[in-house]
């Protein structure tokens, strides 16, 4: 639309009008026009619209001037150091440049022009917005669990307290983490036992003590044999 020549108190004024504030000029006119006629002569009705079309000018116009640069709307940005808007900013991905969900600290948003907007979590977070512990983490930091072997499971979650919970049959000992059979079972798979009335089972925990010693002896005779080498150089 083309500019409108217009002089306001004095000044020279180059405003482009559109057709809602057109129509509103119009209509404050009419009821100046109306309301004013019996009590004021033509020329105080003149200036009361002078009035009113100023504050229409500054409500609604707009003039011309301005260095003529460009903003990107929300969500673009420029690549380099032009202005082209032509990329996503930071937050923002797909083809419209949409926000990102929500990733949180735990997370980063595959954002970008290419990118589709899924929440990339960080090591021992998982679900879409990285808000819960991965398997193998647990507690308020999802931190990694300790190595329950194979026949244990941690206590993992973000509520977790990263214990080890030994499956049936097995148990920890000081040498291995639910690697020795519990009470009444045995064998290397910690088969339960099966005696019969008046007996005892040969189970794994009866041996725990046995293998205890063997470790404790077998490291003490490897140290001292150790000493004895070094001290004959």
């Amino acid at each position: 639309m083309e500019p409108v020549h217009v002089t306001l108190d004095g000044q020279e004024l180059y405003v482009i009008l559109v057709y809602q504030d057109i129509m509103e000029v119009l209509v404050l006119h009419v009821l100046a026009q109306l309301t004013l006629t019996a009590m004021m002569g033509l020329r105080e009705i003149q200036v009361t619209f002078q009035i009113l079309f100023k504050i229409i000018l500054i409500k609604s116009y707009k003039l011309i001037g301005g260095d003529g640069s460009c903003t990107c709307n929300t969500g673009w940005a420029n690549l380099g150091s032009g202005t082209d808007c032509s990329i996503c900013a930071s937050g923002y991905y797909g083809e419209s440049c949409n926000e990102c969900p929500a990733c949180g600290s735990h997370g980063k948003c595959n954002d970008g022009i290419n990118g589709n907007g899924t929440c990339s979590c960080y090591i021992g977070w998982t679900r879409e917005l990285c808000d819960s512990c991965d398997s193998g983490y647990h507690g308020a930091n999802c931190t990694k669990c300790r190595d329950c072997g194979s026949h244990g499971r941690c206590n993992d979650g973000i509520n977790g307290n990263g214990t080890c919970s030994c499956y049936v049959g097995w148990m920890t000992s000081k040498l291995e983490t639910c690697g020795s059979c519990a009470s009444g079972y045995y064998g290397n798979s910690c088969t339960p036992c099966s005696c019969p009335a008046n007996s005892h089972c040969n189970d794994g925990s009866s041996n725990i003590f046995k293998s205890f010693f063997f470790f404790f002896f077998s490291k003490y005779f490897f140290l001292s044999f150790k000493k004895s080498i070094l001290n004959q150089y």
